[in-house]
């Protein structure tokens, strides 16, 4: 998800960035035999580097990850927050608790 070159610009502003890109992201099935997706949301992390640019990366990954997951059929919506423009992203309430639900193989 993003691209290696706006990373790389990003990069030049802060080298710490590149402890968050690529995102890391985690599926598992839970013990409730439900697949889950977890990663944090972009715009949080980045915006701890209180620097416009890449805060501003944070939010466009975050437009990107809500279009992968709806492109999976996983529904989005937004949720309030204090960030940037006062909206949470429209990825931020799967990335708070909902889970992605897939036929587990061999059952």
């Amino acid at each position: 998800m993003g691209h290696h070159a706006v990373a790389e610009k990003i990069c030049r502003q802060d080298p710490a960035v590149m402890l968050y890109t690529p995102l890391r992201t985690l599926i598992y099935i839970d013990l409730d035999d439900r697949t889950r997706f977890t990663v944090d949301q972009p715009s949080t992390v980045f915006a701890s580097f209180a620097e416009p640019a890449i805060a501003e990366y944070g939010v466009d990954l975050d437009t990107q990850l809500a279009e992968l997951l709806s492109a999976l059929g996983v529904e989005a919506t937004p949720v309030p927050r204090g960030g940037l423009d006062g909206t949470r992203s429209l990825a931020s309430r799967l990335l708070n608790g909902s889970s992605i639900k897939t036929p587990r193989a061999g059952g």
